[in-house]
């Protein structure tokens, strides 16, 4: 009897464990920390009956908009609930959902974005709209619905770059835009990996299983990824088990996914899949595919295959999926192309046909605009909800530029987010105090809060604004004595003040002291007239120092213009935070009596020295140069309105009597006509040579497609390609560049030839009309010197060949790319990557210019060689043995490793 009970007490003891796990289970699969599920335009809170997410209604992440119910024809059967509702944007072209997460997010945190639309007739005009779907500042998608009925969803994978995200619609003159429901999830940090100017667009989500199986989302895919049934029409039959499989990866695909598959008919069969692409032009790909092998296989049978993307490796394999455990294949590069086609093809060796699970495609987009400067968009947040609404202020205040905030200018650079410049709440109904979260604008230069009931003292933090230019605070209550700074910033010229309109608003202390009227009288006058003279005198002085300094000789082009300034001794202090002005007498001491030449550049000699602790390099015009002197100002004008990384800097000039310079960083590694020459070649591995390369293309891509007007450098060579100490390439040298015309005129744009001869384009010397693809060929020509090591003219015999048509000469008789590259390389080079970066070369010194790339195409393909050469560094992924154990394993694939023979 004993021993009876203690084995019901164990039994029992095993039920319980077993409903103890099986409950633990089942909790963490209902686990939706990570989610926000937002039905739009919906009153309530509720729980959706059979995923079990829970919805809630959008009231709290949007201020704008109107709630609507879809038709109730339209309402019926097994219609989701959270597509019952809408939220309508008749006002405002662009209404924005405020995303924050009550989770520990960061930046860098991977999420899934979903938005669906289903029209119903929610506005009784049975017209479908279009408009425009914004993820932040940068265009996720347009949104066409097919009909009224049509359920329309978008899903991208999207890495954060703030602490809130944005996701706006704009409407765009094609109906009012609306939205059903919106969804985000929390991926896997180490899941989906993609850079941070993109994030990957949804196509499909595919289901290895018949047409008749449901679709699968949350509880069964944690992620709450929806997956879509898959099914062929011919040349393939299905498979699956009830076996349980371990699905435990990043990806984590469902169990119900997994446990089907598709194979071919036939040994020899294939599994292929393809569609043709939205747009002419060609889109981007990446591909993950997740494979388990359902099927207990004997000795004798033997199941591997290749994958392939069009022509090429997508997997060489063979690959063997493993017996109920899944592995994720997924690309590392992107995959470009105008119809999308892949295909499993089974291994020689293999006497079962290939299979597959699930696989999902997404395009990969960029998100070229950036955002506000962080620090302005909470500043502006802080301010919007001191004062309330009136103004649909949503999403980024500054971008994209279309749609910037009511009130606000903001500056826009090429490589720096926006920044919020000026601030007009005239008229807008405010009350209280001054926001002090306005002290964060770090640039403001305008504030207008004219014809407002603000009221109390003028708060001190104004005066700390140093960019601040132009304060208007008529009509309003304001009272107390204003800040003394901002009264002697506006006396000195440095500030436009406006303060009528506030009678109990004093300009000194004396307004509280029990002095009689005459006396207060007096005083004002006697300021005014102690300001008058003092401003009278600084303007005698600043007449006589541009007299005393000549800014240049001649008359009529006597002066340069830099940023609003002029060049000369009374513009220093303004100049000095941007571009410093220093005297004869201070360049002979940085450069220790030019004791140091480093190089002779465009208008005279160059020399190191010392601007305090850090190295400069100062370029003098030589006296004796009338070509000199302009290119001197050429440079200067140009240097003073640009800015890049991969642009040398211009830390200052000298223009003192006859003594003209400038002054730049310097370059500890030199040139790169030095770097490739036969003495350092060695220091330059293939990836070195790609990036140097890389960087010299943006610093011209910015030229071209960042400047406004584009500028054209015309002298593009090795030795105007700087290297700093971490050899980060620079161009230099912009003595020769002009600016050109609009678009619709470049290629008409005629000008005197200049340049270096085996450089300049030979269209250019013909025709003597400029553009930016003169630039691309001088650039090509500088590609195939340091991808072959040879000198821009290369000995043949008797005869002396131009580097391009040695190069051409090579490709079509050998047709080996070891007879190309240099030799000094030793063959330590992706063969894929070398091929790329020759053809990409010698499409940039084609003949005529219509056949070159842009710089923008050029920039692109070099990260693409890069890619492939550091794939290839870091390894090509991991094949598993068949006997091997493991739980799961996650394949990176360089699709680009492998090439088809007979390149």
């Amino acid at each position: 009897m004993g021993e009876e009970r203690r084995i019901s007490k164990l039994v029992l003891g095993l039920a319980l464990a077993y409903f103890l796990a099986t409950t633990t289970i089942h909790v963490q699969a209902q686990d939706q920390s990570g989610f926000v599920s937002i039905d739009c335009g919906s009153t309530k809170a509720y729980t959706d009956e059979v995923t079990g997410i829970k919805y809630v209604p959008d009231t709290n992440y949007i201020d704008s908009g109107q709630s609507k119910n879809i038709a109730a024809s339209f309402n019926g059967g097994s219609l989701e609930t959270h597509l019952g509702t809408v939220r309508s944007f008749p006002d405002g072209v662009r209404n924005c959902y405020t995303l924050r997460h009550n989770v520990n997010t960061v930046n860098g945190t991977r999420f899934l974005i979903r938005a669906r639309f289903m029209y119903g007739n929610y506005d009784s005009m049975n017209q479908v709209p279009e408009f425009d779907l914004y993820m932040g500042v940068n265009l996720w998608t347009s949104v066409k619905l097919d009909n009224a009925s049509s359920v329309t969803t978008v899903e991208m994978i999207y890495v954060t770059r703030l602490k809130v995200m944005s996701v706006c619609l704009v409407n765009k003159g094609s109906g009012t835009a609306f939205i059903s429901s919106l969804e985000t999830r929390i991926l896997d940090d180490d899941a989906y990996g993609i850079e941070y100017n993109g994030y990957l667009n949804l196509v499909t989500r595919a289901n290895m299983a018949p047409g008749s199986e449901k679709t699968y989302r949350f509880p069964d895919d944690i992620y709450d990824r929806i997956w879509e049934p898959k099914e062929w029409s011919n040349g393939v039959r299905y498979i699956s088990t009830n076996e349980t499989i371990n699905i435990n990866n990043v990806y984590d695909p469902p169990q119900s996914v997994m446990n089907t598959a598709v194979i071919a008919s036939t040994s020899f069969g294939i599994v292929d899949q393809s569609f043709d692409t939205d747009e002419d032009s060609s889109q981007q790909y990446y591909t993950y595919m997740h494979l388990s092998e359902l099927q207990k296989l004997a000795q004798n049978q033997t199941r591997e295959f290749n994958i392939y993307l069009d022509s090429n490796y997508f997997y060489k394999g063979p690959f063997q999926p493993p017996y109920l455990r899944v592995t994720s294949l997924y690309s590392l590069n992107i995959h470009s192309t105008t119809r999308y086609n892949f295909s499993i093809t089974a291994s020689e060796n293999s006497t079962l046909p290939p299979m597959l699970n699930a696989y999902e495609i997404y395009t990969y987009n960029q998100m070229p605009q950036l955002a506000t400067n962080e620090q302005d968009i909470e500043a502006m947040r802080a301010i919007k909800s001191s004062y309330g609404g009136g103004k649909i202020w949503q999403g980024d205040p500054c971008a994209p530029q279309d749609y910037s905030w009511e009130g606000l200018a903001c500056s826009f650079m090429e490589f720096d987010p926006p920044k919020i410049i000026g601030l007009n709440l005239s008229s807008s109904n405010l009350k209280g105090q001054i926001s002090a979260s306005i002290s964060s604008l770090k640039s403001l230069e305008s504030l207008d809060l004219s014809n407002n009931s603000l009221s109390g003292a003028v708060p001190g933090f104004l005066s700390s604004m140093k960019s601040l230019k132009f304060l208007d605070l008529s009509n309003n209550n304001f009272s107390g004595i204003l800040p003394p700074i901002l009264v002697t910033r506006s006396n000195e010229g440095f500030l436009t003040l406006r303060l009528d309109g506030n009678p109990a608003l004093c300009l000194s202390n004396t307004c509280n002291k029990s002095t009689t009227r005459p006396k207060r009288s007096v005083t004002v006058p006697l300021i005014a007239a102690i300001a008058a003279v003092i401003c009278i005198i600084l303007a005698l002085f600043v007449v006589f120092l541009v007299y005393r300094k000549k800014i240049f000789r001649g008359s009529s082009d006597s002066t340069i213009i830099v940023a609003g300034f002029h060049f000369g001794g009374s513009s220093r202090d303004i100049l000095k935070s941007q571009k410093q002005w220093f005297s004869y007498l201070e360049i002979v001491k940085m450069t220790n009596h030019f004791q140091k030449v480093i190089g002779v550049g465009g208008f005279g000699t160059v020399y190191f020295g010392f601007l305090d602790d850090t190295q400069v390099a100062v370029k003098m015009l030589s006296p004796s140069s009338s070509q000199g002197y302009k290119e001197f100002k050429a440079e200067a004008q140009l240097l003073t309105r640009v800015h890049h990384k991969n642009l040398t800097s211009l830390i200052g000039y000298c223009n003192d009597g006859d003594h003209l310079g400038l002054v730049y960083e310097f370059m500890a590694n030199g040139d790169l006509e030095a770097l490739i020459s036969n003495a350092r070649a060695h220091l330059l591995t293939w990836k070195d040579r790609l990036q140097i390369a890389l960087d010299a293309a943006q610093g011209l891509d910015y030229l071209h497609n960042g400047c406004k007007p584009s500028i054209v450098h015309r002298d593009v060579k090795p030795t105007n390609i700087l290297l700093n100490e971490n050899f980060q390439a620079k161009l230099a040298d912009f003595g020769l560049s002009r600016s050109s015309l609009a678009k619709e005129q470049r290629e008409y744009e005629s000008t005197v030839v200049a340049g270096t001869l085996g450089y300049l384009d030979p269209e250019y010397c013909q025709t003597q009309r400029i553009n930016e693809k003169s630039d691309v060929y001088s650039f090509g020509v500088v590609l195939l010197r340091m991808i072959t090591g040879k000198p821009m003219s290369v000995s043949t015999g008797d005869t002396q060949t131009h580097i391009s048509g040695w190069v051409k000469q090579l490709i079509s008789t050998s047709g080996d790319v070891k007879t190309i590259v240099d030799e000094r390389l030793q063959g330590e080079y992706d063969i894929n990557s070398a091929w790329m970066a020759i053809e990409l070369a010698m499409s940039c010194v084609s003949a005529t210019s219509v056949n070159r790339p842009t710089m923008s195409q050029v920039v692109s393909d070099l990260k693409q060689c890069l890619k492939i050469e550091m794939a290839n560094n870091n390894g090509k992924g991991y094949t598993p043995g068949r006997d091997e154990e493991f739980s799961s394993v996650v394949l990176p694939l360089d699709m680009s490793s492998e090439q088809p023979s007979g390149r």
